[in-house]
């Protein structure tokens, strides 16, 4: 994979961050991305999107997961499934999942 290396200058000096172009499928996912996928999954059956079969075949799925490419497949028909690695989100946000997740915590 090709890295593209940019450098970015702040206020505390500079850091080089390492950007991956165009293939951002192919990035490995962990616990933090799957939870996320799983808080998409139950705002879908809790609104209607999903019976009880389709979540159960979709959260196991999600759990086996291994790329980006693999969650968006068990997100990709559903209203809040494109925003899940959304490039407007700050770095730790999920949107609505992690809303959802905030939620489930209190």
């Amino acid at each position: 994979m090709l890295l593209v290396c940019q450098r970015r200058q702040m206020r505390f000096g500079s850091i080089n961050l390492m950007t991956a172009p165009d293939n951002s499928d192919r990035l490995r996912v962990g616990d933090r991305e799957r939870e996320r996928a799983i808080a998409v999954l139950h705002d879908a059956i809790g609104g209607g999107y999903l019976d009880l079969q389709e979540f159960e075949e979709r959260s196991a799925t999600v759990y086996a997961a291994k790329t980006r490419a693999d969650l968006r497949a068990a997100l990709a028909d559903l209203p809040a499934g494109d925003q899940l690695f959304g490039s407007s989100a700050p770095a730790g946000s999920a949107g609505l999942a992690g809303a959802s997740l905030a939620r489930r915590a209190r």
